[in-house]
């Protein structure tokens, strides 16, 4: 199990249903009214009439396989597989990152709903609300998309078409990479003869990696650009 490091939500998405809440303690064995190891916050900004609420879902970090995360019906708890760390794919503020970018970067790297690693199945997608408003803010700043594994593809192409100039893709290359490797020593091939070679025996995975990557450079419409 990877270490809890940290956690962080969306607040855009938390609609404070208490889902979270309640199946942390349904599955801890809490009895309603005591202490509790979740606890969703409300905050309230600006004066009447522009008055904003926003939510918080506070988590205590302790659970491998948190219930919060599968039973948050908006998509705004996750978990990260390499370092434990439970979110759900933030949202960055459109003025913040225009003030990153005012400092001269040449890249900027904003969130907008991604997430590194494998998906969760109740994730809301990519924010092209989001991206559009930094994309006009920051005018031809290339802009960076992190977490490409797992994005279907017309997001993808939508995300290009909104000013994202870089995606970083890894996990999937690590998953047909071990899928390749896999199915190389369950056949056998790794007792043929001098198949155990790790020059022989890590081909089919790196063979697996270029495959993918040229996949990749179709969709995101690389070829012949580098």
């Amino acid at each position: 199990m990877a270490e809890q490091y940290g956690f962080y939500v969306d607040t855009s998405r938390c609609i404070k249903c208490w889902a979270c809440v309640v199946a942390c303690k349904q599955w801890h064995e809490i009895e309603a009214g005591t202490v509790s190891r979740r606890n969703v916050t409300e905050t309230v900004e600006g004066t009447f009439p522009d008055v904003k609420r926003k939510f918080e879902s506070l988590s205590c970090m302790h659970c491998e396989n948190p219930l919060c995360v599968a039973n948050c019906p908006t998509g705004a708890v996750s978990k990260r597989e390499e370092d434990g760390v439970v979110g759900l794919g933030e949202c960055a503020d459109p003025n913040e990152c225009k003030q990153i970018a005012d400092l001269g970067v040449d890249m900027l790297a904003a969130g907008i709903g991604n997430i590194h690693g494998k998906y969760p199945e109740n994730w809301a997608g990519l924010s092209f609300e989001t991206l559009d408003a930094i994309q006009k803010l920051t005018g031809d700043m290339p802009l960076v998309l992190h977490g490409g594994t797992g994005i279907p593809d017309d997001m993808i192409k939508k995300a290009i078409d909104l000013g994202v100039a870089k995606i970083n893709v890894n996990t999937e290359c690590q998953l047909v990479f071990a899928e390749a490797t896999r199915k190389y020593i369950e056949a056998g091939k790794d007792l043929e003869g001098k198949g155990f070679d790790p020059r022989k025996l890590l081909k089919p995975g790196a063979e697996a990696i270029v495959a993918k990557v040229k996949e990749k450079m179709e969709l995101f419409g690389s070829v012949g650009k580098a």
